[in-house]
């Protein structure tokens, strides 16, 4: 497999799509090139200390990073995407791709995926870190991680997300900085779950980001 050629394939499959669907606000192929693909793949190094085992995509949009790790780790991937539209495009663009044996698309909220199943789960520009994490936990495996792909302003995130770590097993692992390619600078939090929570998740549906833990 030219790994490369096929996250070019699914890039260009992106903005064909993006003219119907708003996918991404990005429309120069170059730009999306760094700013989408290799952004997504800056979390390769994390995921692959990482046992094998599945991985869940939050808030999947246009694939992002969910259609680039699958295509990079090989790794059995699950697009969760909650827009019916944008869950069409990445069943398109699977199709296209011939990766239908590697993911799957989950059209609905993460609350609703399976509990205690994926050995990571990653979001990108989805929600507050405390969101994220109460999403994350119910479907992490015991040593499973999130990886949140966040910006370098999230240190009151990491503050805050310390109140709730004990409630729902999670702790904090570490923060790994990087420069994309532009100099645009990123961060990657990571948090390991490390018992099962000691409350009931996932709550409703919704109120992990109506209304967070604190």
């Amino acid at each position: 497999m030219n790994k490369e050629r096929f996250c070019k394939r699914h890039l260009e499959l992106v903005i064909q799509a993006n003219k119907n669907v708003n996918l991404t606000n990005i429309t120069s192929f170059k730009e999306a090139e760094i700013l989408h693909i290799e952004d997504s793949l800056a979390s390769l190094e994390d995921i692959n200390k990482q046992p094998k085992g599945e991985v869940l995509d939050i808030g999947s949009g246009a694939g992002y990073p969910g259609i680039p790790l699958a295509i990079y780790t090989q790794r059995n991937i699950t697009l969760c995407e909650t827009v019916q539209k944008k869950a069409k495009c990445l069943e398109s663009f699977i199709s296209d791709l011939e990766l239908n044996s590697l993911i799957s698309v989950f059209n609905g909220r993460a609350e609703e995926t399976p509990l205690n199943q994926y050995q990571i789960v990653t979001a990108r520009a989805v929600s507050s870190l405390n969101s994220l994490l109460e999403l994350a936990s119910p479907h992490l495996k015991i040593e499973g991680v999130l990886i949140a792909y966040k910006s370098l302003r999230c240190d009151d995130e990491i503050k805050a997300s310390k109140n709730i770590l004990n409630k729902i097993g999670m702790e904090f692992l570490y923060k790994r900085d990087f420069k994309l390619s532009n100099n645009a600078d990123r961060r990657l939090v990571v948090y390991k779950k490390i018992k099962d929570p000691i409350i009931k998740l996932p709550r409703k549906l919704g109120f992990a980001q109506k209304k967070p833990l604190k």
